[in-house]
């Protein structure tokens, strides 16, 4: 999506969703509805990544780096779903 294109998208319940660098959707998942900050934080487990093409990747970490982390900037990703787990 451009940032004049319109998409209609189903958000999943406990999710949040933004149009990140003006194109690419992000939705964050968390389930257990706790907090992001904190001590006792929901903390990222993985990432769905969507590539323009529709191709997906699944990246479990806690953040995005190098490679992928270019693809997002340059705009070759065009979802990214972000997964909380409960923090310990």
């Amino acid at each position: 999506l451009s940032e004049t294109e319109t998409a209609e998208v189903v958000i999943p319940e406990a999710a949040f969703a933004y149009r990140f660098l003006g194109q690419t959707l992000v939705i964050y998942h968390n389930p257990s509805r706790k907090d992001t900050f904190g001590e006792d934080k929901a903390e990222i487990a993985k990432f769905k990544l969507t590539a323009a093409d529709g191709k997906e990747f699944e990246v479990e970490a806690s953040e995005l780096k190098g490679e992928r982390a270019r693809k997002v900037r340059n705009g070759e990703i065009k979802r990214i779903d972000i997964f909380f787990v409960p923090g310990t």
